[in-house]
């Protein structure tokens, strides 16, 4: 199965604009609701890494590997929070660490692994 097949296209609740966010904010923000909405969108994604013998070095190689990173601006500008399904689709023009952090939490919430956002 081709891993696009694992993200739907992303809809206009998937690309979050945040003006001038105060980053505590924005933190607790993905730790407490983000990272639960990106659950629903990595449950099919998260099953690709279920195998693996290292299944966080598998799922971290591959995202390094497929997601180019792009600094979005913030603080001098808006801060785009992007849930997986936007990420996916941009991959190629790059997303920033708070994306890649919804992304990989979604994930291992899936995979039954615990974690910390700090």
């Amino acid at each position: 199965m081709k891993t696009s097949s694992f993200f739907k296209n992303p809809s206009k609740h998937d690309r979050i604009i945040h003006e001038n966010p105060n980053v505590q904010q924005l933190a607790s923000l993905i730790a407490s609701q983000y990272i639960h909405q990106a659950k629903a969108q990595t449950k099919a994604f998260a099953n690709r890494f279920k195998s693996h013998q290292d299944t966080v070095k598998a799922l971290y190689d591959f995202c390094r590997k497929e997601f180019k990173y792009q600094y979005d601006g913030y603080p001098d500008s808006a801060e785009i929070i992007r849930l997986p399904n936007a990420s996916w689709a941009d991959r190629y023009s790059g997303i920033d660490c708070e994306d890649f952090v919804i992304l990989l939490g979604g994930t291992l919430l899936n995979l039954g692994i615990p974690f910390k956002v700090r």
